[in-house]
């Protein structure tokens, strides 16, 4: 049964009678006067007990005869709408907020609020179903705020702020749900203008008037803009803001915006524009952030400059500290360093050598951190500078821990110093080393020196590795071995080890202590291995001597005639050695002179001997005159 036309009140009571006497005691006559006067008397009772009488009326209809007509009657009461989908009494959800129905048990629809919601059964009732967005500003129903944990598919979006007290339930919180509620009362604001709020302590949002993008910092300050917020040069701001921008703390508008007039500018805010004529007092306390121009501190300026009118230019105010003790200036900034003459930096400040300082500075109190050119240590190796007179750091090529000891002594370790395993000396430093008088390497250094460097007498000897092998060079002997071992006293002196494999030798530079001087045995083995080294073509090597192949090719040439050598036999050319080598025999007198001998030969008169005779040649003989 389903009725076709809207119900009037007078229509609904009078089927509730009907049904309410039918169910009683069945069908009979009525008395029309006594119908009316029950009609009348029903159209004054409750809303709630025409609701309360439905339902009693529908459990006595055992044959179904009168659900929908108390269904009807029911939504009637209720202000809805009847539906053939309302929910069953028995249902019950699946849990996924997705079977809900339009109408609860008796037929009627959301309530007012819950536009989309769904009905989810006698035990979770009315509920926002799956994928429900939540307005911003969103009122709940009252009787939500004990039910909303039932719907246990659905989480507000943290985009909702919900009524102060409102009970959250905890799954919200876990699923990624962020609490919004209005501040208190009593809230306040970091200052920093990082923390406004988009409602005030009442809920209410910004004030019409009050420019997009402003946020609530609390009773004391209300509304104002946050932190970074930009506003135009000609803009015009509220005049009830008037009496509270200075409460703004972390806030100013640019320089160049026009200030309206009645307000009052915030001692934090910028100054105006100075004029193109404006000149500084000389203090440095009167910078400005602006140029008459409006154009701020370009960047080939240091942070913090000011600016100290068209004469001065961008330079430090009286406060500025320079970044660091290394800070080099640029270019752009001599002028304004020498036009400020309120300011110098701290004495720490180390300029570059380049850098002309100021006469004025002396005055203020600043004194150079660099030592003067007539400065000298005191020997000790503890007092060195990390700059020299000129202001430059230690140079690339020494170590970059050595200090400066004076212009007489320049760069050097400084006492305690010690040298890496693979250090190698700068040879620049080789020159000036032994000023360094409280420095010496350790006993066990194996570097690798020239041969034209002498070592410092406060030094201990240079060692040489046991692997080490020289360049062939002659240049690179050490005056000790890998053992430590100074040269022994059969070699002559001068000589130098050259590793291992050759041993105690030459260097290239060396020469024979004399024409005669007659190389022991210990020393041939060290001349064969020298492939540098050859003497002067004016030494006379013992004829026993075997001279090095290799000579030759170092341009000697030997002091004696060749085994072949003949006399011209003018008597002339005599020499004072054979072609071995020797002097005149003893049995000779002294002053005869060597022409050689015959090598021509006689054959032997004996037949079959292949001898031949020589006679007795030249030899030794008086010289001509």
């Amino acid at each position: 049964m389903r009725l076709k036309q809207p119900m009037t009140l007078a229509v609904a009571l009078a089927i509730l009678e009907f049904t309410s006497a039918t169910a009683s005691v069945g069908p009979r006559s009525s008395d029309h006067a006594s119908l009316a006067k029950r009609r009348h008397h029903q159209e004054r009772t409750t809303v709630q007990e025409s609701s309360d009488s439905l339902t009693e009326r529908s459990e006595l209809d055992e044959r179904g005869l009168f659900s929908d007509i108390s269904a009807e009657i029911s939504s009637f009461l209720h202000g809805g709408s009847v539906s053939s989908t309302r929910c069953p009494q028995t249902f019950t959800c699946n849990g996924l907020g997705t079977d809900g129905y339009s109408y609860d048990t008796t037929g009627a629809s959301a309530p007012s609020g819950c536009s989309g919601w769904k009905y989810f059964g006698t035990s979770v009732g009315w509920q926002p179903p799956s994928g429900w967005n939540v307005p911003a500003l969103w009122s709940p129903p009252s009787f939500w705020s004990g039910t909303c944990s039932k719907a246990t598919w659905w989480t507000a979006s943290s985009s909702w702020r919900h009524p102060v007290g409102f009970s959250i339930p905890s799954f919200w919180i876990n699923n990624g749900f962020r609490s919004w509620e209005w501040p208190s009362k009593s809230w306040s604001c970091n200052s920093k203008g990082t923390d406004g709020l988009s409602w005030d302590w009442q809920g209410n949002t910004l004030p019409t008037g009050y420019p997009s993008g402003w946020l609530w910092y609390g009773l004391s300050i209300g509304w104002q803009p946050p932190s970074g917020w930009k506003c135009a040069d000609n803009w015009i701001p509220p005049t009830s803001w008037y009496g509270q921008c200075s409460l703004a703390t972390w806030w100013t508008p640019p320089a160049t915006w026009s200030l309206p007039s009645g307000l009052s500018a915030p001692a934090f805010w910028p100054s105006r524009l100075p004029s193109i004529s404006w000149t500084c007092a000389g203090t440095g306390l009167d910078g400005k952030t602006l140029n008459h121009l409006g154009a701020s501190c370009p960047s080939q300026y240091p942070s913090g400059w000011l600016w100290f009118g068209t004469s001065i230019g961008w330079a430090p105010p009286a406060s500025w500290k320079v970044p660091s003790i290394s800070w080099a200036p640029s270019s752009a900034c001599i002028g304004g360093i020498s036009g400020a003459t309120w300011w110098a930096p701290s004495s720490a400040w180390l300029p570059p050598s380049t850098f002309t300082i100021p006469s004025f500075w002396s005055g203020l109190g600043w004194s150079s951190p660099y030592p003067a050119s007539s400065w000298t240590c005191n020997k000790s190796g503890l007092d060195g500078k990390t700059f020299d007179h000129l202001g430059n750091l230690c140079p690339s090529q020494y170590p970059s821990s050595w200090l400066w000891f004076g212009v007489s002594i320049g760069w050097q370790p400084a006492s305690g110093w010690t040298a890496p395993a693979a250090f190698v000396p700068p040879t620049a430093w080789l020159s000036t080393c032994s000023g360094a008088t409280w420095w010496s390497p350790p006993s066990s250094y194996q570097w690798t020196l020239p041969s034209t460097f002498t070592i410092p007498s406060f030094w201990p000897p240079v060692l040489s590795a046991t692997s080490w092998k020289c360049s062939g060079s002659g240049s690179d002997g050490k005056t000790l071995t890998d053992q430590g071992l100074s040269l022994p006293s059969q070699y002559p002196s001068g000589w130098l080890w050259f590793g291992t494999s050759i041993g105690w030798a030459p260097p290239l530079s060396w020469s024979v202590p004399s024409t005669t001087w007659s190389p022991s045995s210990a020393c041939i083995g060290g001349i064969s291995g020298a492939t540098w080294w050859a003497p002067s073509s004016s030494w006379l090597p013992p004829s026993t001597f075997t001279i090095p192949s290799f000579w030759s090719g170092l341009g000697w040439t030997s002091p004696y005639p060749p085994a072949d050598w003949n006399g011209d036999k003018s008597g002339l050319d005599g020499n004072a050695h054979d072609h071995m080598g020797n002097p005149c025999p003893s049995q000779y007198p002294t002053g005869w002179l060597w022409f050689g001998f015959d090598h021509s030969g006689a054959t032997c008169p004996y037949s079959g001997i292949s001898w031949k005779w020589f006679g007795p040649g030249y030899g030794w003989l008086p010289p001509h005159g």
